[in-house]
């Protein structure tokens, strides 16, 4: 028997995610994302055995992939996903002798740089009635008071969308007069892109004087009750419904694809660079990784300076109306 080939001929892509994502410390958001792809090669090509998977069945999955509503950039993501779980099969499983898809990928897409938001384009954005009446969107994506808090935290923290879209009654607190924002993934159902999202900002006084505190005092519950009550999370992105309703908001306005929600970074990482604070200080802000042994040593105790980089940030000629019922 030492020279038979004891591999189950019907053994599937399948078969071999679940040995990947049981071999090494791979995150939840790549086994996710993988198993996305493989369910998108699934309803493209079928439960094909890893053996039968042709050059054929790499360029049909591309083409699919291509003319489907994904993203270029989505696309490539997908088609890479399965491209390495055929790697794993041949390389680390032995099921094939070679990967058929070696030569086969898909054009990493032209990036168009994000910038920040200009002036004008705020102007736009918080002179719609939503922000100068508080008149709250009817799409249940929007989450009710969230489309109003949600781009104002983003605006003055620079977090990313989901790190704000999941947040819970608790994670805002006060410490010595001062309000905090604790950006986490403590909770069963929050997530952070890496272990350096992790971290702690004081909430701006704009945002105070916007009346933040009073819609967080007036909603009750515990702790563990999610900020916006009212706001669905999606399971492997949690920002993704906000995300949508985001979209169709700025295109309703007039926006084109930039400035998108991920651009609110862009132009508080902007502020702070001109304001002449260090990278790690710019980093620690907006949930980077510092770069560099010396700049964690140096500016891992430094609240005071973080308070002063968050506090700093300011858009003069933008004239935001408050709200202060919960």
């Amino acid at each position: 028997l030492s020279g038979m080939d004891l591999t189950p001929p019907s053994k599937t892509l399948r078969h071999v995610f679940h040995q990947w994502k049981a071999v090494g410390d791979r995150s939840e958001d790549g086994n996710r994302a993988c198993e996305r792809a493989l369910r998108a090669f699934e309803e493209s090509q079928g439960a094909v055995a890893v053996k039968a998977i042709t050059y054929a069945h790499g360029a049909n999955f591309r083409k699919a992939l291509l003319a489907s509503k994904l993203s270029q950039k989505t696309a490539r993501d997908y088609f890479v996903w399965v491209r390495a779980l055929l790697r794993f099969a041949q390389n680390d499983l032995g099921i094939i002798s070679r990967n058929p898809w070696a030569r086969l990928s898909i054009d990493k897409p032209k990036d168009t740089p994000r910038r920040p938001w200009t002036l004008d384009d705020l102007r736009l954005l918080f002179g719609h009635p939503l922000f100068t009446e508080y008149r709250l969107p009817k799409d249940p994506k929007a989450g009710k008071a969230a489309a109003y808090w949600i781009p104002l935290l983003g605006l003055f923290t620079g977090a990313r969308v989901s790190e704000l879209a999941q947040l819970r009654r608790g994670d805002v607190f006060t410490d010595e007069g001062e309000l905090y924002l604790n950006i986490t993934d403590e909770a069963d159902h929050q997530q952070l892109k890496t272990s350096h999202s992790r971290r702690t900002l004081p909430v701006h006084p704009e945002l105070i004087r916007l009346g933040f505190v009073r819609y967080w005092q007036g909603l009750g519950g515990t702790t563990q009750d999610p900020l916006w009550p009212d706001l669905p999370l999606r399971q492997d992105k949690p920002g993704g419904y906000f995300s949508q309703w985001f979209g169709d908001l700025r295109r309703e306005i007039g926006l084109g694809k930039y400035p998108d929600f991920h651009c609110f970074r862009h132009t508080v990482r902007t502020q702070l660079a001109e304001a002449r604070y260090p990278e790690a200080v710019k980093d620690r802000v907006t949930g980077h990784s510092v770069k560099g042994s010396t700049g964690t040593k140096v500016y891992e105790h430094t609240d005071a300076l973080i308070k002063e980089a968050v506090y700093s940030i300011k858009f003069d000629g933008l004239h935001l109306q408050g709200h202060h019922s919960p």
